[in-house]
């Protein structure tokens, strides 16, 4: 929980918990950055120093511990074994003591055996019982043997307590019973002789057990500084080897890391590899290269195939480019030549009408002639200028009607031509969207690399299928335009067949007016027949005038129609231009990425 405070002038401090806490994190932070800057090298050699500090530090307590142990035990000992030795000195003054109370009590006519002088006896055997107890706790009493005999320290210490009570037995008998002095005396030497037998077994058997503890301390001690010292050298020589193992491995995998960035893949790999973490590494560095190196030469290849690939794409774009312009000329040649046919099927439209309108005036002046046969022969000289003039007219229609068939026929067989033309771009759109569905393919497989080469493929492949689309609708259109023509041909044949028809009938007229001329008694009889054969005459010029007005409707349809074929001619050059443009941009591309392939040293 934050305990913040604020001062007088609005700033906000910390309490002093929390400013510890900051600085403590600071430092945390800032010994951690210090150490993870440090080179691996110096942090392995300063973790071994760490654990060997502290396994020196562990051997040395350890061996100071021991040594602790053991001054305690020969301390312990020592200190037993003086008590011991000092208990039964005690003891032995005390004997000395109650002897010379014994014989002062002798001397001064004593009879009886003294209560004071059982009692101390008494004390001195339990002063014995006590400090051979002491050494029982110890354990010692089987295991310490007087010099070179079988005899141990219990067998001493039974011994001891057996004289004990004997001459504490005889000292408090009655005056009577009571042994000679030199008795006693010599009984107090054997217990003096017995208790020197056990202070001469212990303090041999303390001073032995203690040389024997130092020498095994020191020992112990010596051994625990020849192992740490081995330790700590077998430990320096495998963590140098180790580190300067993995310092290698690292220094090996740093050099090939650095000649990759630089461009450089021809490092060469271990022909062997340790089954370490540092093998594993050193192998996957290794396979990795490798990988790269023949990632890299397989996108050299696929660039030279692409731009191989590319440059067949710009050379069909330009050859489709110029086909179109060919195509666009023609379309315009064939649009002049239909706005000329159109001017010629007018004229001809308009003089099918005025022969027409020469035909009824022939009708009314036949009628007329057979009104008023007073001026018959005027009027046949007039009807026969008028045949006449009929005839030349219907020359003139059927010339013009057959050069408008010859025209109809040259735009067919350009037609034809034309369809041959969208045939071709068909066939180039083709091209163009395998082209470019390879180049998806190749893109595809360059992967990230190849990614705007995907782009560029799908828009050839776009205006492909537009450029095939364009070319149906143009030969869809050339389709209708043919049929439109072929219709038109056939009114134009019929056309001519009729005036020829027509121009056999003014020939029969002119030879009636002849006879007319030469015959005026025939005149009337045929002037009828004539009516009649005007009549006929005038239906057959509005039906051929009917015919002209159909063939100027396909004519202006045809017109139409061409200008619409140079409108998607044109737009098929731009889609073209568009391609060959993006082509370049590829080129540009596939170069570049050939430059950067280039860079790296395989």
């Amino acid at each position: 929980m934050s305990h913040l405070t604020k001062a007088a002038n609005g700033e906000v401090t910390f309490s002093v918990r929390e400013r510890e806490a900051f600085l403590l994190k600071k430092g945390w932070m800032t010994g951690f950055n210090l150490w993870r800057n440090l080179s691996v090298r110096l942090k392995l050699y300063l973790m071994i120093s760490v654990s060997l500090i502290s396994f020196a530090v562990a051997m040395i307590y350890m061996v100071e511990t021991g040594k602790r142990d053991i001054n305690s035990l020969t301390t312990a000992l020592y200190s037993m074994t003086i008590r011991s030795a000092a208990e039964l000195s005690d003891a032995n003054s005390n004997l000395q003591h109650i002897s010379l109370e014994h014989k002062k009590y002798i001397y001064t006519g004593g009879t009886t055996g003294s209560e004071p002088t059982t009692a101390d006896t008494q004390s001195v055997i339990n002063k014995i019982s006590i400090a051979r107890a002491e050494l029982d706790q110890l354990g010692v009493l089987d295991s310490i043997l007087y010099r070179d005999t079988d005899k141990t320290l219990n067998m001493l210490f039974a011994d001891l307590t057996d004289r004990l009570q004997v001459w504490s037995a005889d000292i408090t008998w009655p005056a009577g019973s009571v042994p000679s002095e030199e008795e006693l005396d010599a009984q107090l030497s054997d217990i003096d002789a017995a208790m020197t037998r056990i202070t001469s077994s212990l303090e041999n058997y303390s001073k032995v057990n203690i040389t024997a503890a130092k020498n095994e301390a020191l020992r112990k001690e010596r051994f625990g500084f020849v192992m740490l010292f081995l330790v700590e050298a077998a430990t320096l020589i495998l963590a140098g080897l180790t580190i300067r193992h993995i310092v290698s491995t690292l220094r090996k995998v740093n050099t090939k890391l650095s000649n990759v960035t630089n461009g450089d893949l021809t490092a060469v790999p271990s022909n062997s590899y340790p089954k370490d973490d540092l093998g594993l590494l050193s192998r996957s560095v290794d396979t990795t290269i490798r990988n790269l190196r023949q990632l890299i030469s397989n996108i050299a290849v696929s660039s030279s195939t692409t731009e191989q690939a590319m440059q067949a794409v710009l050379l069909g774009s330009q050859t489709a480019s110029a086909k179109t312009e060919n195509v666009v000329d023609n379309m315009e040649n064939m649009a002049l030549h239909m706005n000329n046919q159109l001017s010629s099927i007018t004229e001809t439209n308009r003089a099918v009408e005025e022969m027409a309108l020469g035909v009824n005036r022939i009708a009314g002046t036949a009628s007329q002639i057979a009104d008023y046969s007073s001026d018959m022969q005027s009027s046949a000289a007039h009807g026969l200028d008028s045949i006449t003039s009929l005839t030349a007219q219907m020359d003139n229609i059927s010339s013009v009607i057959s050069a408008l068939e010859n025209v109809i026929a040259s735009l067919n067989s350009k037609t034809v031509h034309m369809n041959e033309i969208v045939a071709n771009i068909t066939g180039f759109a083709q091209n163009s969207n395998l082209l470019s569905l390879n180049a998806s393919i190749e893109a595809a497989r360059a992967g990230e690399h190849g990614r705007g080469f995907l782009v560029v493929a799908a828009e050839m492949r776009r205006l492909s299928d537009h450029s095939r689309q364009a070319a149906e609708e143009i030969s869809t259109i050339l389709e209708n335009t043919v049929t439109d023509i072929t219709q038109a041909s056939e009114l134009m044949h019929r056309s001519i067949e009729e005036i020829k028809e027509g121009t056999s009938g003014a020939g029969e007229v002119n030879a009636v007016f002849q006879e007319i001329i030469g015959s005026i008694a025939s005149i009337t009889s045929q002037l009828h027949e004539a009516s009649a054969f005007t009549e006929q005459l005038s239906a057959s010029s509005e039906e051929v005038a009917a015919t002209m007005g159909e063939l100027t409707g396909a004519a202006e349809s045809v017109s139409q129609m061409t200008g619409k074929v140079n409108a998607e001619a044109a737009g098929q050059k731009e889609v073209l231009s568009g391609v060959v443009h993006s082509s370049d941009d590829l080129k540009q591309v596939v170069t570049e990425l050939r430059e950067s392939v280039n860079s790296f040293k395989l």
